[in-house]
């Protein structure tokens, strides 16, 4: 007695289905983090492009972007006075232990000092000479993929400062800083570029 081949047996189909199973088990979760690495990738290469974009600044005028003012020269300590530095985007969250990163006073944009040579009290750093202003060095600082701003601590940077760390600083996908301003080390899921 000859069996024509019809079709597939209940059996064939079940392993079929059981192997698309677990194939579906292995790749979904691969493929639901990719947009989530993405971001994170980006989150860290912009941090890195801006913190270049600092060291950039810094090898022209051999002072770090710190000045509010560039009366009375920029070396004059006095004037070297900003504390964090600012990128576009919203505000992040930050606990009790974090909130240095998001006070207001002694704040400006970096692209004032990277994009623009546009000091908050309307002066700019030199433009000629030895030591001058050869920007722009970054075409804008932007906010991280998540909406909020990039923040960097300068105020290790000043002279005569303490030689504490300096982030360009994301607070990541949670949108919450969990480093604190001279924390050596990342915390929580915020995303770096350590300058110093």
């Amino acid at each position: 007695m000859n069996r024509t081949q019809g079709g597939l047996t209940l059996i064939e189909i079940i392993v079929v289905l059981a192997a698309l199973a677990i194939l579906a088990a292995i790749l979904i979760p691969t493929v639901i983090s990719l947009p989530e690495q993405a971001e994170e990738a980006r989150a860290g290469n912009d941090a890195r492009a801006i913190g270049e974009a600092i060291y950039n600044l810094q090898r022209n005028l051999a002072k770090w972007p710190v000045y509010a003012s560039s009366v009375g020269g920029l070396t004059n300590p006095a004037n070297a006075t900003l504390q964090r530095l600012n990128s576009a985007g919203n505000a992040p969250g930050v606990s009790g232990a974090t909130a240095d990163w998001i006070i207001a006073a002694n704040t400006d944009d970096l692209d004032d000092h990277l994009a623009t040579n546009r000091l908050p009290d309307a002066s700019q750093y030199p433009t000629t000479g030895e030591f001058a202003w050869r920007g722009p060095y970054l075409a804008e600082a932007p906010a991280d993929p998540w909406g909020n701003r990039f923040i960097v601590n300068v105020r290790w940077l000043q002279p005569g400062a303490s030689p504490n760390v300096v982030w360009v600083l994301s607070a990541g996908p949670n949108k919450i800083i969990e480093t604190t301003f001279a924390q050596p080390s990342l915390a929580g899921d915020d995303i770096g570029f350590r300058l110093r």
